[in-house]
């Protein structure tokens, strides 16, 4: 399986509120990704799902074939 990162249909809710909605990204592993947009427009939002520190509504993370439903072992994948 191809190593980075893949996040497929990810969807973040915080209160009813929509904050992220349908996100698909893949970064391969070895590159530098930087992303920009202007405030409020959910980087911290992803960011903080990605930790594990928002609950994520739908959607689908894998870094380096592991994925986010084995959270022990996926946090050893990422740091933020």
């Amino acid at each position: 399986m191809k190593e980075g990162t893949i996040i497929t249909n990810l969807s973040v809710d915080i209160k009813k509120e929509n904050l992220i909605k349908g996100l698909s990204i893949e970064l391969n592993k070895g590159t530098i990704t930087c992303i920009v947009a202007p405030n409020g427009t959910g980087k911290t939002t992803l960011f903080k799902a990605l930790a594990n520190l928002l609950p994520i509504k739908t959607g689908n993370i894998t870094i380096n074939s592991e994925s986010f439903t084995n959270k022990k072992q996926f946090n050893k994948n990422f740091f933020f």
